[in-house]
């Protein structure tokens, strides 16, 4: 990667990447139908991609500035699989793809800045072991996605004496031939293409701190996602993003103060929000997660050779999922959760020399 320009007017740069993948996986396949089919399923996966990109920003005039950029990428990719003495090659060799970006900023002063980005992004497909009707081994293939994104926002500071740090960015991104990795039925993973989506939302955030030491924080993120999954059937059922919560906030407020002898005292509490979720098993099963709130509140002091550290954590001893999943083999016939941590004293003390 090579760079240059100068900072006040034309910087840029400039690169090439080259990039080598081999997969090799193996599985063992037993039927319990009294069939005989290979003992294994084996498979390569080779992929190579070759890349290059550049950016360059230029200051159109002390406040505006605008930045372009590309990558020019292709692809070569080759699946070889061998179900017992059956070995068959596939060569995917990709188009040549342009992924382009696109940002402008305005900023009026040194305390604030006004944006919009444009952006695309891309990922290779490949292949997958799965099973037939019969329940013995085949290969699948996924297609590469692609994601376009749109995102428009400020950040800035509002007051000198007790200055005021504001943040805000809506977005949305238009995701294709979405890859996703799922489990069969017999829990093993694999990968593959379950529609189409798009993702909207806000992020905000703020901060403040008063000269006599309190602070305040707070973020926000509120998305709309929407994913238009292909059923087995091949219906089409509009759902929610997997893994992306409606909905999550975090706040904290705390205050740090010092003594003459230099010893440093500080009190915080913190709260956060999850919200609703879902874990994709397959295209048609889905587990529920999130939708929880905790609450997090510490105390301490150091001097100059000894700290002492109270932390009490769920301070209200709330109960929530985390993370729907656990064991891949059993998440279809039991409830699989990870809970948040019960309420939990710690205390920590530390020596320095």
């Amino acid at each position: 990667r090579l760079s240059g320009g100068d900072q006040s007017n034309l910087s840029w740069l400039a690169g090439l990447s080259v990039f080598s993948n081999r997969d090799d996986m193996s599985q063992l396949i037993e039927n319990l139908n009294g069939a005989d089919p290979p003992p294994f399923a084996r498979q390569t996966y080779r992929l190579d991609e070759y890349s290059a990109f550049g950016e360059a920003s230029y200051q159109i005039t002390t406040d505006w500035s605008l930045t372009a950029g590309a990558r020019l990428l292709y692809t070569r990719a080759s699946g070889e699989r061998s179900f017992g003495s059956e070995i068959v090659v596939e060569p995917r060799n990709g188009p040549i793809r342009m992924l382009p970006a696109l940002a402008l900023a305005y900023s009026p002063s040194s305390n604030w800045t006004t944006y919009a980005r444009y952006q695309q992004g891309f990922r290779t497909g490949g292949i997958t072991i799965e099973r037939d009707g019969n329940r013995d081994p085949s290969t699948t293939t996924f297609d590469p996605d692609r994601v376009r994104s749109y995102e428009a926002g400020f950040r800035g500071q509002v007051g000198q004496i007790v200055p005021l740090h504001i943040a805000a960015t809506v977005y949305h991104s238009r995701w294709s031939d979405v890859q996703a990795d799922l489990l069969n039925l017999e829990g093993f993973p694999l990968t593959r293409n379950i529609g189409n989506g798009n993702v909207t939302g806000i992020d905000a955030s703020a901060d403040v701190e008063f000269p006599d030491g309190w602070r305040f924080q707070a973020a926000g993120t509120w998305n709309d996602t929407k994913l238009d999954r292909v059923l087995p059937e091949g219906q089409v059922r509009r759902v929610q993003f997997p893994n992306v919560p409606d909905f999550s906030s975090y706040g904290q407020i705390f205050k740090r103060w010092s003594s003459r002898k230099g010893d440093e005292f500080g009190l915080s509490i913190s709260g956060r929000y999850i919200g609703q979720s879902f874990l994709d098993i397959d295209q048609q099963n889905r587990i529920e997660q999130g939708r929880f709130g905790s609450v997090d509140a510490a105390a301490w002091w150091t001097g100059k050779h000894w700290g002492v550290r109270a932390e009490v954590l769920n301070l209200t001893n709330a109960k929530g999922n985390r993370f729907a999943f656990g064991n891949p083999f059993t998440v279809r016939f039991e409830d699989q959760a990870t809970p948040l941590r019960p309420l939990t004293l710690q205390i920590e003390i530390s020596l320095r020399r």
